[in-house]
């Protein structure tokens, strides 16, 4: 499947939290980094990547289609229980 952005492919780092996880995505990618925690998205390295506060259990402020790919490290075990149940 060929990406919309053939040179640097669109991907959101879902639970970012202050970035340590897009550092090898980032010379390859162009990373949205989302996450709840205000204080960790305001501890990221500025300018690295364009952050976006939203609440994974929650509808995301994109449109569908809008990412190439989706990156998660450790942040599923934030969730709420009942988040994986909800239809």
């Amino acid at each position: 499947h060929a990406t919309r952005h053939k040179q640097h492919p669109l991907v959101l780092d879902a639970g970012c939290g202050s970035g340590l996880s897009w550092a090898p995505l980032v010379p390859k990618f162009t990373v949205i980094g989302l996450d709840l925690a205000r204080d960790m998205l305001e501890a990221r390295v500025p300018g690295a990547v364009d952050v976006v506060q939203a609440d994974l259990s929650q509808p995301l402020p994109f449109r569908d289609g809008v990412f190439d790919a989706c990156s998660s490290v450790a942040a599923i075990h934030y969730l709420a229980d009942d988040t994986a149940t909800r239809p």
